[in-house]
């Protein structure tokens, strides 16, 4: 089994270079796609230490979907048969992925879209799964084994949505296509959720979320009612539905700039509506 890796970068701090020494030595290539108006050079130089590195430079931001579409298709034109697609902040400890890739290896992956680990997030208590594989109807794109073969035959990541729901609109796709998305319950992988602030505090107890940027909030409903309304998905439209409306309710009670985030939920829903798409 050939894999590849890829990592996009966006603005990315020296991190970066820490995280890919984590899983550089257990793939064969990595191709870097870095969506950045401006290149940090001295992360670059070091990275390019790295013998079996390629670095795309796309010059500004295209997205998530297209920056993984490119590290894909360069994949696939060098005869990978899977990529292990990564984000800048992502990281894997040595017996994560090792374990990660041995079950791997040891699975039939020809009808298997994406290989997962468990993402495990902040506050997260680990236990032993009843089930050491489970079927998804989506996962997040951060850690996993990407089938090539089944990319090419699907289409890829839709370039149109830019950036939020990138990862269910892919294997909603797949799903559609007769293929599966695995979870390896078993095997953990950190995942950060973002930058965490406190929305509100009772009886002393203080709440944290993950606050999207209002700028966010409109590739979120754009993206997530073109998915709603295209596909036939009880899993995503019940989580869209929810997700949307406890968005609403957060910045109707607690959070600060009503206005502008409450304009960016109608922007988007314009948006879709006049079948506007791609970089906002």
């Amino acid at each position: 089994m050939k894999i590849a890796g890829i990592v996009v970068l966006y603005n990315p701090s020296n991190l970066v270079y820490d995280n890919v020494l984590t899983y550089i030595d257990y793939i064969e290539h990595l191709f870097i796609v870095d969506n950045s108006e401006s290149q940090n050079k001295d992360l670059v130089e070091k990275l390019l230490n790295f013998k079996k590195c390629d670095y795309i430079n796309n010059n500004e931001n295209l997205g998530i979907a297209t920056a993984l579409n490119i590290g894909a298709r360069k994949a696939l034109e060098n005869n990978f048969d899977f990529a292990l697609t990564m984000d800048q902040d992502s990281k894997f400890s040595k017996q994560v992925i090792e374990n990660f890739l041995k079950t791997a290896n040891d699975l039939d992956l020809k009808d298997i879209a994406i290989l997962s680990p468990f993402h495990k997030q902040t506050n997260f208590i680990e236990q032993i799964q009843e089930n050491s594989f489970e079927e998804l109807d989506f996962i997040m794109t951060s850690g996993n084994l990407l089938n090539l073969k089944i990319f090419e035959q699907i289409g890829g990541f839709l370039d149109s949505l830019f950036i939020d729901h990138v990862d269910h609109e892919y294997c909603i796709k797949a799903k559609d296509a007769n293929f599966k998305i695995i979870r390896c319950n078993n095997i953990f992988f950190e995942h950060s959720p973002g930058k965490l602030i406190e929305f509100f505090s009772i009886f002393r107890k203080k709440c944290y979320r993950s606050e999207p940027s209002p700028l966010r909030l409109y590739y979120f409903v754009r993206n997530g009612f073109y998915i709603y309304n295209k596909y036939i998905n009880k899993a995503f439209k019940a989580y869209f539905k929810y997700a949307l409306k406890n968005e609403i309710k957060l910045i109707l009670f607690y959070e600060k700039q009503k206005i502008k985030r409450l304009f960016f939920i109608l922007k988007g829903y314009i948006d879709y509506k006049r079948n506007k798409f791609g970089k906002y």
